[in-house]
């Protein structure tokens, strides 16, 4: 692994959420949040950790290489400011995946949601993502282990949506010790249980 890289929990009045955020859009794209464009990622990061929340970075000296965003399950979700969040967004995202295809996102995000209670106590990652550059150098494992090592500090689970489709993000949880939970119309779910 790179020795200049490092893995850091950054607070909401980072600048490195807003590199962090266009790093989110670049990577993780044609979804919806990517979709409403890096401003709108980065005033929903800011909120999510002022929420208390954690945003983790990998930093590569002055670059962030890659992100990974979990809403902590004791702490308040702040699902409408993410909807309401910067609200003529939305038109960009109708212009760039669609209608029927935001529709099917929204549906599918729906089902995920509904999921989510059903497993013990958990956190949950919203995000993962890395630059292109750093891909298969270690720096997702590196992200996800903190992630698990703070949930299973606190005595909660850990849980993650990817689409069906996405073999190598199955994968890669699975490597991780993560276990299918549920199906959706086109998502999986997983779970990692604390011990």
């Amino acid at each position: 692994m790179n020795p200049t890289l490092r893995f850091e929990c950054v607070e909401s009045d980072s600048p490195l959420i807003d590199e962090a955020a266009r790093l989110h859009v670049e990577s993780l794209t044609g979804t919806l949040t990517s979709s409403r464009g890096a401003p709108v990622v980065a005033g929903i990061y800011r909120r999510l950790v002022r929420e208390g929340h954690s945003l983790y970075l990998a930093v590569d000296g002055d670059s962030v290489v890659g992100g990974l965003m979990v809403m902590l399950h004791d702490k308040s979700r702040v699902t409408a400011f993410t909807i309401a969040h910067r609200p003529w967004s939305w038109l960009t995202t109708l212009g760039k995946l669609g209608l029927r295809e935001s529709l099917q996102q929204v549906r599918d995000l729906i089902q995920v949601m509904r999921e989510i209670p059903k497993t013990a106590p958990h956190d949950y990652i919203v995000a993962l993502y890395v630059d292109s550059h750093f891909r298969r150098t270690g720096v997702a494992s590196g992200l996800i282990s903190r992630v698990i090592d703070d949930s299973v500090k606190r005595g909660v689970g850990l849980g993650v949506d990817t689409l069906q489709l996405n073999e190598a993000a199955r994968r890669f949880y699975g490597s991780h010790g993560f276990r299918e939970w549920a199906t959706t119309s086109r998502s999986q779910v997983f779970t990692l249980v604390s011990e």
